[in-house]
């Protein structure tokens, strides 16, 4: 009695547990497909017909290969069915056409069922609609990929060579002009470290500016790079090509925030002509100024040598003169009275 009572209420509470797993199965938003070991569908839950529109009559005993889009090639399918067959679990997402044509993503996890002996019964999936987040993803990849276009852009664009770069973090970018400038292809720049500094970090730094600088030793060059970061500055500083030309750039930092960090944000503009003609034009002024100034010398010179020529030719005249007069002086007879203002004359003019 105690035995069939016992029994009866098993019975009623296996069913009671099986109205709420229907009405689970009835009201929950994931689709459950089960198959037999073949594959064939052996039951779908309401989900998946909202999910797929096809009712249970039409995909039972239809391959789950009825949903295939086509856009995801055969390996995905083929590395499916080999984890589950083996006894595994497999866990991805899958790009399937509903009966009406559409395309949506779906999520799924399958799994193989076993009666007591070991062997497989079933194949459980359970699936979950995950179009928006996929196209949700697929809109921030593309957003995420036009900004990286525009900055590529805006990058590359200057006429400048520009980096973003520290001395914790490393190199960051560098743009087509800079590489040109240097004398380097991208990719040997980025393999240049800042470890010859004297710098070493985990982060293993990513260009060795004292490679290429000629002005500043590396403490010095370090403490330059921070400098900047901390204040937007500008300087001039000497930079060595590849080839081991020397030349003359003017930098213009600014300091720039990136995932919490600071960085250098610095554009190179190579400015050798410049300097050069700068220096022409210093040389060819000193050398005018020098040109002037001997030109100058050699006037006053010959100005000092005409005075002294004009001096000594009034001299010499004065003197005949002078002479001159003497010697009418002593001619005149002395009664005369112009003999005395004569005689006076010539003493009062007499060079001392």
């Amino acid at each position: 009695m105690n035995t069939g009572i016992a029994y009866s209420e098993a019975l009623i509470r296996n069913g009671l547990e099986l109205q709420i797993l229907c009405k689970v199965l009835e009201i929950s938003p994931a689709a459950i497909v089960v198959t037999d070991p073949t594959g064939a569908i052996e039951y779908t839950d309401p989900a998946f017909e909202r999910a797929t529109g096809y009712t249970a009559a039409e995909a039972i005993g239809q391959n789950p290969r009825l949903l295939k889009s086509g856009s995801q090639g055969p390996e995905v399918y083929s590395k499916l069915w080999q984890t589950i067959s083996s006894g595994g679990t497999w866990t991805g997402r899958m790009h399937n056409r509903r009966k009406d044509g559409s395309l949506y993503w779906e999520s799924a996890v399958i799994s193989p069922l076993y009666d007591d002996e070991g062997n497989i019964l079933h194949y459980i999936a359970v699936k979950e609609n995950v179009t928006l987040e996929v196209e949700a993803k697929n809109h921030v990849h593309k957003v995420v990929k036009a900004s990286e276009v525009r900055f590529r852009s805006y990058f590359d664009l200057p006429l400048h060579g520009v980096c973003i770069t520290s001395p914790e973090k490393g190199w960051i970018e560098v743009n087509d002009r800079l590489c040109a400038i240097l004398g380097y292809a991208r990719e040997e720049l980025v393999l240049k470290t800042w470890a010859e500094m004297g710098y070493t970090t985990e982060e293993a730094l990513k260009l060795n500016v004292a490679d290429w600088d000629v002005q500043w030793e590396g403490a010095e060059l370090i403490a330059k790079v921070r400098e900047t970061i901390a204040r937007s500055i500008a300087f001039e500083t000497r930079h060595r090509r590849k080839d081991g030309t020397i030349l003359d750039v003017e930098i213009s930092g600014v300091c720039v925030e990136l995932d919490g960090g600071k960085y250098l944000y610095a554009s190179a503009r190579d400015i050798t002509l410049r300097k050069r003609a700068d220096e022409a034009l210093r040389r060819e002024t000193s050398r005018r100024q020098a040109l002037e100034q001997e030109v100058k010398n050699i006037s006053e010179s010959e100005q000092r040598r005409i005075g002294y020529d004009l001096h000594d030719g009034i001299c010499q005249e004065l003197s005949g003169i002078q002479y001159v007069t003497e010697l009418i002086a002593q001619r005149l007879p002395d009664e005369l009275p112009e003999k005395a203002l004569l005689t006076k004359t010539v003493e009062d003019n007499r060079w001392k």
